[in-house]
C-alpha cells in the first residue's frame, strides 16, 4: 500500500513529522513544496524522502516556527494535491500531518 503524506503547515511541525514517518514507513511519498521538504530534511540531517512537489507556498512565506496565513493556505494546497494523487490512483491512502 502506497501512502501519500500531506505536509501540513510548512512553518509548523508537520514537515518534520512527515519526514520522520517516511523514514519508518515503507512505500510513502510526501506531498508539499519541495524546498520545504529539502530544507527540513537538511535541518534534521537526513536525506530528503521521495516527494511530489506540490507548490503551495511562496518561499517568502517560509519561516519555520512563525505564524503566517500563507502557510495555512499552503496546508490546504498540500491536502488537495494528496487527494488528487489518491483519486488518480498514484497512492492508496492519504494522511496529513
Amino acid at each position: 500500500m502506497r501512502i501519500g503524506i500531506a505536509l501540513g503547515d510548512p512553518n509548523g511541525i508537520g514537515p518534520e513529522i512527515a519526514i520522520k514517518a517516511a523514514q519508518r514507513i515503507s512505500d510513502t511519498v510526501l506531498v508539499g513544496d519541495g524546498f520545504v521538504i529539502r530544507d527540513t530534511a537538511a535541518r534534521l540531517g537526513v536525506p530528503a524522502p521521495e516527494f511530489v512537489d506540490a507548490p503551495g507556498l511562496d518561499p517568502a512565506g517560509y519561516a519555520p516556527g512563525q505564524l503566517d496565513p500563507r502557510a495555512g493556505k499552503a496546508t490546504v494546497a498540500y491536502a488537495q494535491a494528496a487527494i488528487h494523487l489518491a483519486e488518480s490512483r498514484r497512492v492508496d491512502a492519504v494522511i496529513g500531518c
